[in-house]
């Protein structure tokens, strides 16, 4: 992944982040999802190539960005979201692929459970657990069942998302295999791309996250932004603004956070766009100074001039120690 996908993983981790995303997104901005009910889930999965021998490697095949599990009454809710910075065409694909394989984890999970229960029952000389031949076979009782799985993929990218949101988009169906449309089980996306977010809704530093980040492109537009939400700027976490200062390509942004908390995200900008203009200001005259410089050496070369005259005159008209002289002589000298 990117350095921008890593940085707002590693945001939305936080549980009072990822509560308020979902909340934000999906609720209305109602407290709905608490950060207290929350827990991390492992966002690994692996799979077990052939035995080898009593031992089974087992390698790492997918991982989720970031995944938890919710308290829901009295079961839970497996809660994952995939962050996006580039167009992919291959993502209902893929978060169905994500999916399944946290279901067929779950159910490993049950067998195991059932089994370690069934093999305690046999010890005790109690009743088998299993009901019939399917139950002792499959080590999956009728009556278990598996957690919701809810798959989010935050796309945070510049372009305009224009990928398909479901798997029957994705399916080249002619004219004949069209009337197999209704018995292909389909896999809608729930994708949440920047601008629809509604940062209003948004209780913690990602509110202000998200509002910069849709405005990033619009220099004016963002310090207008800035300007209309400066007091919650100057009460901002540092987390956030550290990972804003990523998010917008910004980084020296860190640098200006005030040492009682928070940023003046005004000033901050402005004294970013000075800094690139002076920046850039001394890149050309930079950018002047050696080309003129090339041209003396040209033209002491073109007079005949040897070559540690030539440093001599460098040194004099330039103001330069001959050790740096010597080094420009270098560059030029044809």
């Amino acid at each position: 992944m990117g350095k921008q996908n890593d940085a707002m993983c590693r945001y939305l981790s936080n549980a009072d982040v990822f509560a308020d995303y979902w909340n934000g997104v999906f609720f209305e901005g109602k407290s709905i999802l608490k950060p207290e009910d929350l827990s991390d889930r492992e966002g690994n999965y692996y799979d077990f190539p052939e035995s080898e021998g009593k031992k089974r490697k087992r390698t790492k095949n997918r991982r989720r960005d970031v995944v938890k599990t919710a308290k829901s009454g009295t079961t839970y809710v497996v809660l994952g979201i995939e962050n996006q910075q580039d167009l992919s065409y291959i993502l209902p694909v893929r978060v169905m692929e994500y999916d399944a394989m946290e279901y067929s984890r779950q159910i490993r999970e049950i067998i195991g459970k059932n089994q370690r229960e069934e093999e305690e029952r046999r010890r005790a000389g109690m009743p088998s657990l299993w009901k019939n031949a399917g139950e002792f076979l499959s080590g999956f009782r009728k009556e278990d069942r598996l957690a919701p799985v809810v798959t989010v993929v935050f796309y945070h990218g510049q372009e305009t998302y224009d990928g398909c949101r479901d798997l029957h988009s994705m399916l080249n169906l002619d004219q004949d295999s069209e009337r197999y449309r209704e018995w292909i089980s389909n896999y809608s996306l729930n994708l949440v791309t920047l601008p629809e977010i509604r940062e209003e809704r948004l209780h913690t530093g990602l509110r202000e996250l998200v509002g910069v980040m849709k405005r990033s492109a619009d220099k004016q537009e963002l310090r207008r932004y800035c300007e209309e939400n400066k007091d919650r700027f100057l009460k901002l976490d540092e987390e956030t603004i550290d990972v804003m200062a990523v998010m917008i390509n910004q980084e020296n942004l860190v640098d200006f956070k005030r040492e009682e908390g928070g940023i003046d995200m005004c000033k901050a900008l402005e004294d970013i766009r000075q800094e690139g203009m002076e920046e850039g200001i001394k890149e050309g005259i930079k950018e002047g100074m050696a080309q003129g410089i090339g041209m003396l050496i040209e033209t002491c070369q073109d007079f005949g001039a040897e070559r540690e005259a030539t440093v001599s005159r460098v040194a004099e008209k330039c103001g330069l120690e001959k050790k740096e002289a010597e080094a420009l002589v270098e560059k030029y000298w044809r």
